[in-house]
């Protein structure tokens, strides 16, 4: 049996994670998951595990809840709870804010392998999630003990500032240099609006 781990499977689960970062899928994206569901219908008598895997990552894209769960339960069964099926799924429920569930199979695959940093970096961003400040303390501890910072949650949060405020600076230079694109205001359209949002809490 081919290991999880092969080459080809591994671009492929990286190529996937590139795909899932993106806000939309483009069309070239999903012409790409149409190729890895083939792919990983060929190689799923000779190893399923990576194949159930590829499929639930595909799945967990296209926000298919149930089919994402039904593939990576699969991938755990036939690998016999393999350490990385559990870190995959743990991977793919958080993506889709399970967070409770993902820290739970998360900690399945802690358990097997203590000193895998990808595992502990799962753990460290769920239980900053979950508000786990004992069990995020720890984790970070054990990733330091490993040789590896991480950056808090926090200091991400204060890059977001600056990045918001780098953004506005530079639409603010495009509105100056093309007044063309402002839209004037329409007063009897911000009353309709205003009456609209009275009273309606969104903060």
């Amino acid at each position: 049996m081919q290991p999880a781990h092969a080459p080809k499977y591994k671009n492929i689960v990286a190529d996937l994670n590139e795909i899932d970062s993106q806000f939309d899928l483009e069309g070239g994206s999903v012409f790409k998951l149409n190729r890895y569901k083939n792919e990983a219908k060929k190689i799923i008598q000779n190893n399923p595990e990576s194949a159930y895997i590829i499929l639930g990552i595909i799945a967990c894209i296209e926000n298919d809840i149930t089919m994402m769960h039904k593939y990576h339960k699969n991938a755990i069964i036939c690998s016999g709870e393999s350490t990385h099926s559990l870190y995959q799924y743990s991977c793919s429920l958080a993506t889709q804010g399970f967070y409770n569930e993902a820290y739970e199979y998360s900690l399945k695959a802690y358990d097997k392998t203590k000193e895998d940093r990808l595992i502990l970096i799962q753990l460290l961003c769920i239980s900053y999630n979950l508000g786990l400040d004992e069990k995020y303390l720890f984790y970070k501890k054990s990733l330091q003990k490993l040789g590896f910072e991480f950056k808090d949650p926090n200091e991400f949060l204060e890059d977001d500032d600056d990045f918001i405020t780098e953004t506005i600076t530079a639409v603010d230079k495009v509105l100056d240099a093309n007044p063309q694109m402002i839209v004037e205001q329409v007063p009897s359209l911000e009353a309709f609006v205003d009456e609209l949002v009275e009273g309606v809490d969104i903060s």
